[in-house]
């Protein structure tokens, strides 16, 4: 049966590899209405730097794969995976509040 040798150098090490996995789950949130955050006018959405800046707060959450996920799927319900069709009432998104640490899901 053929197969890879031991010392084949591989092209990620074990922790480039697990880093990569984790980057590539998160990537899925960056859609635009998902993450927002509060202002002293209310809330709006993130922009992208503010997205890489806040990404890793969504592991503060309790469990956070299940319940982002969760609220990611409901997320391209709502609003049938276009920008133009959110009703700010229904739709679930993930929220980043002044003066707090990590971020909550809303609704």
């Amino acid at each position: 049966m053929p197969g890879i040798p031991i010392d084949f150098p591989l092209p990620y090490a074990s922790e480039k590899w697990r880093a990569h996995k984790t980057i590539m789950k998160k990537i899925l949130f960056f859609r635009k209405g998902f993450m927002r955050i509060e202002t002293t006018t209310g809330s709006r959405n993130m922009t992208f730097g503010e997205m890489m800046e806040n990404v890793d707060e969504l592991d503060c959450m309790n469990y956070p794969d299940k319940d982002i996920t969760e609220a990611y799927g409901d997320f391209l319900l709502f609003t049938n995976g276009e920008e133009n069709s959110i009703d700010e009432d229904w739709v679930p998104y993930v929220l980043k509040e002044g003066g707090c640490g990590g971020m909550r899901i809303i609704n």
